[in-house]
């Protein structure tokens, strides 16, 4: 029979303080971890028409609801330190098809801009595309780069396809039901085209164009640099090498805009700056103009 072994105490501590080590750590990790949610945790939901429908989010600091960067009105609570807002979609129609994105209230603290997001459809008869804006029609892409005609539909079970305008044949592109098409598209006008239970809508058109950006002779002067109080002060910016100019001036405490139109190369572009009654801008010296010019052609 062997002897019985005797443990020294000592002998365990450097595997207890490990374990104690290990065990410490857990909460820091897990903090560190995403606290922010959605329920339903479902990524899409479809709902019926003239239903309602409740979102909860949760987090460990306040939360808002957002829906195309613009606020939402939800109900916030707070609870055994967890903040939630429980935002309810009442008696929905397809205008209520979207994402909602759950964040921090950046206003409120300084957590870090963590969001979750939920997509819901309402399937909707009589709007198949939700609407877009004038900005949405108009798709301008600089150089070779990827593009999205943003023709989304309120029902996901919806086949859409896309059309060059008077033409009818399907262009190849991804269509994405949460965003629309994605490819890279010529300077054409397009057309999205729904297909569910053999009934066909078209969208808007949508019109896209590519912007080449050349490079710019700019030359600016002053007809005078000091001035008395009192004074008016009037510089010239003067453009040339493009089609189209936007003229933006900052000075000092205040910033004014000039448009400019289309012209034929080799016209140059001019924008002047009258600033008057310096007495009111603080007087002396003005300070040194900084200028902006963004230049773009179709």
């Amino acid at each position: 029979m062997r002897p019985a072994v005797q443990l020294n105490p000592t002998m365990l501590l450097p595997s207890l303080k490990m374990l104690l080590l290990f065990l410490a750590g857990l909460p820091a990790a897990v903090s560190g971890s995403s606290k922010l949610h959605i329920s339903p945790s479902d990524p899409e939901v479809v709902l019926s028409l003239s239903s309602s429908f409740s979102l909860t989010c949760a987090g460990e600091a306040e939360v808002v609801w957002e829906r195309d960067t613009q606020p939402v009105a939800a109900v916030p609570a707070w609870r055994d330190g967890t903040f939630s807002s429980t935002l309810t979609l009442w008696n929905v129609t397809g205008l209520d098809t979207g994402e909602y994105v759950c964040t921090y209230n950046q206003s409120q603290n300084q957590k870090p801009a963590e969001r979750r997001a939920i997509y819901v459809f309402v399937p909707d008869p009589s709007l198949v595309f939700l609407p877009t804006t004038s900005e949405e029609s108009f798709i301008f892409i600089t150089g070779y780069s990827e593009a999205t005609i943003p023709c989304r539909v309120t029902d996901p079970q919806t086949t859409v396809t896309l059309y060059e305008r008077k033409v009818e044949n399907p262009i190849p592109a991804v269509y994405d039901r949460q965003q629309g098409f994605k490819g890279f598209f010529e300077d054409k006008t397009y057309v999205c085209r729904a297909t569910l239970d053999e009934r066909e809508v078209d969208s808007e058109a949508y019109y896209v164009y590519r912007i080449q950006v050349s490079s710019l002779n700019v030359s600016i002067r002053a007809v005078q640099t000091v001035v008395k109080r009192g004074e008016d002060i009037t510089v010239m910016c003067t453009v040339s090498g493009n089609e189209v100019v936007d003229f933006s001036w900052f000075y000092p405490r205040q910033e004014v805009s000039a448009a400019a139109g289309l012209a034929a190369p080799p016209l140059a572009w001019s924008g002047g700056l009258v600033l008057a009654d310096l007495a009111g801008r603080g007087g002396g010296l003005l300070s040194p103009l900084r200028r902006q010019v963004r230049p773009w052609s179709l």
